[in-house]
């Protein structure tokens, strides 16, 4: 471990801490939960609320990684302005990979990305040039859920000192913009007894899912084998769309035991993700200030 991580940690430490959190509460805490994503802000007057015809002007955009995870293969565009009144270079920027919240890094990590603007003039008797534009985001990141469940081979004992079975469970989510919602447990009886899970996957964040990858699977230590219910694409890919945002994961094991026990199901997922937030630049006529529109 470098220095400086052992500082921050310790600082951590002691600012949660100071919160009245415990040492044993601070180990267990979990920075992989709600819903979280990527979030864009601009640099106070960067760009200025008023830009002048012939003018340099700067955008400059801090992205910010509050989510449970990495980020990787960022993105960002500024599409829909009309170069003959706003010149931007560039007009698109790779960001780094984003460390997510973790405890050596409690806040997650962030970049600056700046761009150099240059106003264009006002047609003849134009008082003001109010201009749309998009910010376009896009990037890669993963989701780990995990959950500890009970799993009772004798469909026809519900209880059997064990435990008891849930067979339905919701979630709020896992840290990021992309959530497992609900858990649904099927018991299979009879001779050669199974357990089927199905998985409740959902948008949860502004942006939209492209496309989601299941990278792993397990119940237990072991490997279960599970697959995207009505996937086109090919096995273990989920194509999502603009109008469906959601998908159901269908997980199935057979089931050696015949009493009740607790296990773990864990399934890991990647994600292409894609935001567009509108925001505006007004280009003015420096007349304006003369005549008290702005001071």
């Amino acid at each position: 471990m470098k220095f400086w991580e052992g500082i921050l940690i310790l600082f951590t430490l002691l600012l949660l801490l100071g919160c009245g959190q415990s040492p044993e509460s601070l180990a267990q805490y979990n920075f992989k939960q709600g819903v979280a994503e990527l979030q864009l802000q601009f640099l106070k007057n960067a760009p200025p609320e008023k830009i002048f015809p012939n003018s340099e002007f700067k955008i400059i955009i801090e992205a910010d990684n509050p989510s449970g995870y990495d980020i990787a293969n960022g993105q960002i565009k500024i599409v829909g302005l009309d170069p003959k009144y706003f010149q931007l270079n560039p007009l698109q920027q790779n960001l780094d990979p984003l460390k997510g919240r973790s405890l050596t890094i409690p806040a997650g990590e962030k970049q600056f990305l700046e761009f150099d603007g240059f106003a264009g003039n006002l047609l003849s008797g134009m008082m003001e040039y109010p201009a749309n534009y998009f910010l376009k985001l896009s990037y890669q990141s993963t989701l780990e859920f995990a959950d500890t469940i009970c799993v009772n081979p004798n469909f026809y004992t519900v209880y059997d000192a064990g435990c008891m079975v849930q067979d339905r469970k919701s979630y709020a989510g896992q840290g990021a913009p992309v959530a497992v919602t609900e858990l649904q447990e099927i018991l299979l009886p009879g001779s050669g007894a199974s357990v089927e899970f199905r998985l409740r996957l959902q948008t949860r964040g502004r942006g939209k899912v492209n496309m989601v990858s299941l990278t792993s699977a397990k119940l237990g230590g072991d490997d279960i084998p599970c697959q995207f219910q009505g996937a086109l694409f090919e096995p273990g890919k989920m194509i999502f769309t603009p109008e469906k945002q959601e998908a159901v994961v269908v997980c199935r094991q057979f089931l050696p035991d015949t009493r009740s026990y607790t296990t773990t199901l864990s399934l890991a997922f990647s994600y292409d993700y894609e935001l567009k937030e509108q925001h505006r630049l007004s280009l003015v006529n420096p007349d304006m200030r003369s005549a008290g529109f702005f001071s």
